[in-house]
């Protein structure tokens, strides 16, 4: 029941949060980043959480303008979750 309130109080801050003002090394522009920005989120991560399952997560570097990546999550029960993102 705990968790229940956390949460019911977090989701009514939201709408606060979310009329936040920019920090000022926002980009000023629209448009400002550029795929090849992205660079820095390129390479491969593997984990194992508490209950056992396994986490992947995978990010090529930038090409033709493109973003691609994969998520899996490999639980013991056998159900499998994978995400996969471009932009």
């Amino acid at each position: 029941m705990k968790l229940v309130r956390v949460v019911l109080v977090g989701l009514c801050l939201m709408p606060a949060a979310l009329q936040a003002q920019p920090c000022e090394s926002a980009p000023k522009t629209p448009g400002a980043i550029q795929v090849k920005d992205l660079a820095w989120a390129s390479g491969y991560w593997r984990g194992t959480l508490q209950d056992g399952a396994t986490a992947e997560q995978y990010f090529a570097p930038p090409a033709a303008g493109v973003v691609t990546g994969f998520f899996r999550l490999l639980p013991k029960s056998g159900e499998q979750i994978f995400e996969i993102a471009t932009g």
